[in-house]
């Protein structure tokens, strides 16, 4: 039996006695036996054949003490569309990404994945250019696929955020809020959460700063240094003492979740007490 290199379902009749017992096996994992493995009596074997992505194969069915030999053709190289991270959209400013995609058979097409939808503004063309200015804020999510001439496809899960107009390109700019457990410290009744509100901007110097107020332990409009390296986020504010925040952001910089320490918050003299919780936000 001949088959193409494309996954498919092949079948073989078998004719047998009414009373005749037969068990079925396959002698490689890339054909699958999808019927009963033990069959009595005249019946109809199925099985799956994966997608060869290599050089021609070979596998046997054995029905009874029958073989059938499986010969699958060669197949053309796997489509490889490794997950994109797309830089983050701006209202009202022109937005380009180009998706790439190697391999496959003949020239890579993209397509968007049917009933998902680009941000509104956007659109795709076959050669994988995203382009277009976007019209409204928010997070999408919508799949692109590389597919080639074997009409074979991979698709993606692709989440582009889209600022507000007049922001910049850094995604964590913008109002957030949250919560702060204090799990260890010098205060009673631990653990202890409170409310935390702030704005991240850019500073005069082109920095990220944070305009942070934090109402149960009296910070009002404190404006601190940030740092923001990849998905992580740090900066440091005076309470009763120093602490130092540090942050993951989600992968669409919408919300972010970490831990701070404080400096030793001890009367002097007795034994030192380190400041300590976690804290969260959203945007």
């Amino acid at each position: 039996m001949n088959v193409g290199f494309v996954a498919g379902t092949q079948s073989i009749f078998v004719s047998a006695a009414a009373n005749c017992t037969f068990t079925l096996t396959s002698s490689e994992p890339f054909l699958t036996i999808t019927s009963a493995t033990s069959l009595t009596g005249p019946g109809t074997v199925t099985f799956t054949v994966a997608e060869n992505t290599g050089a021609a194969r070979q596998a046997t069915v054995t029905i009874g003490s029958v073989a059938v030999t499986v010969n699958q053709a060669a197949g053309p190289p796997p489509i490889v569309f490794s997950q994109p991270t797309l830089p983050v959209a701006t209202v009202g400013v022109a937005y380009a990404f180009q998706f790439a995609a190697s391999g496959g058979q003949g020239a890579i097409r993209f397509t968007q994945q049917a009933s998902t939808f680009l941000p509104i503004g956007l659109s795709l063309d076959s050669a994988g250019r995203l382009t277009g200015t976007p019209v409204a804020p928010g997070t999408s999510t919508f799949g692109i696929c590389a597919g080639d001439d074997t009409t074979r496809t991979v698709c993606r899960a692709i989440t582009l955020v889209v600022n507000p107009p007049g922001t910049t390109d850094n995604p964590i700019l913008g109002n957030w809020s949250g919560s702060i457990t204090v799990n260890t410290g010098c205060i009673p009744g631990l653990p202890r959460t409170v409310a935390w509100s702030g704005t991240f901007r850019r500073a005069a110097n082109n920095d990220i700063e944070l305009v942070a107020n934090i109402p149960a332990v009296g910070v009002s409009n404190a404006v601190v240094p940030v740092v923001v390296s990849g998905t992580t986020v740090r900066f440091t504010i005076i309470v009763d003492t120093r602490y130092e925040f540090a942050a993951t952001l989600s992968p669409g910089f919408r919300t972010l979740s970490g831990t701070f320490s404080g400096q030793n918050c001890a009367p002097a003299g007795a034994p030192a007490i380190t400041p300590s919780g976690t804290w969260n936000g959203t945007r």
